[in-house]
C-alpha cells in the first residue's frame, strides 16, 4: 500500500512539472495557435491540454468489461 501511495505522490509531482512546462511553452508560442474565445491566453490552452490523457480512456472504455460486483448490483442480486 505504501508503494502505491509513493508512486501516486511521485507522479503527482511529475504532472505538476509537466503542467508548468506546458504553460511555459504556451506562453512563448501561444500567439501562433488559434485564438480561443478571441484571445491567446496561455491558461486556456493549458486547461484544454488536460483532455489529452482522457482521449485514450474515452476510446478504450467501451471495450472494458464491468466488474462482477457492479454486474451483481445492476442485476439486483446483491447480497
Amino acid at each position: 500500500m505504501r508503494r502505491v501511495i509513493g508512486w501516486t505522490q511521485a507522479f503527482g509531482s511529475v504532472g505538476g512539472i509537466m503542467a508548468t512546462a506546458a504553460y511555459s511553452l504556451l506562453v512563448s508560442y501561444g500567439s501562433h495557435l488559434p485564438a480561443v474565445f478571441g484571445g491567446h491566453d496561455a491558461w486556456r490552452y493549458t486547461l484544454m491540454s488536460g483532455v489529452i490523457p482522457a482521449l485514450p480512456l474515452i476510446i478504450i472504455r467501451p471495450f472494458l468489461p464491468e466488474s462482477p460486483a457492479w454486474q451483481e448490483k445492476k442485476s439486483g442480486r446483491h447480497v
